[in-house]
């Protein structure tokens, strides 16, 4: 919230960077400067403008982590509650709305895939800490935690989103 509202106005902001291979952001000295006012942003991520779901519709476990690790569903009520509050605030700055529709959960996991395989190789090239990256158990594992918000934003997003790009396995666009 703070960079956003750095953004609007007539100043540099440093733009915070997340680097994948590590999983977590890059130091702040790697971090670009912009001069604000920005006039546009683009602000994007896995769960960007998702909603929270029915206290009924937490019930029930869509995934083995959910259905083991989660029996009790403490943490799907906790993702909720923050998804209901935090989120909301941070979402309800979005001027217009995109959703990039993957075809359906199950190709999530074949694109995630493919990322970090690409990036296991663009790391590896580099010479640089690969510590970050994936192996392909540990990524199925983990959209697990992002596989009912996945699925939920797929079915509801798109009444209310102000552009849908439907994607085919292949990521071209189908509409």
């Amino acid at each position: 919230m703070e960079t956003l509202d750095a953004l609007s106005q007539s100043q540099q902001v440093r733009m915070p960077r997340f680097d994948k291979a590590i999983d977590d952001r890059r130091p702040p000295q790697l971090w670009d400067t912009v001069q604000g006012p920005a006039q546009l942003v683009l602000f994007e991520g896995w769960c960007m403008g998702a909603r929270p779901q029915s206290n009924a519709e937490l019930v029930q476990p869509v995934n083995e982590l959910e259905a083991y690790e989660d029996a009790d569903g403490r943490w799907r009520r906790y993702v909720n509650s923050k998804l209901s509050a935090d989120y909301q605030a941070l979402f309800g700055r979005i001027d217009l709305l995109v959703l990039l529709a993957a075809p359906s959960f199950d190709v999530v996991l074949q694109w995630r895939l493919q990322q970090e395989h690409a990036l296991r190789e663009q790391v590896r090239r580099e010479g640089g800490d690969s510590s970050g990256v994936m192996t392909d158990v540990e990524v199925a594992r983990f959209i697990q935690h992002y596989e009912r918000l996945t699925r939920h934003t797929l079915a509801e997003m798109p009444a209310r989103a102000d552009l849908v790009i439907r994607l085919a396995p292949d990521r071209s666009v189908l509409s």
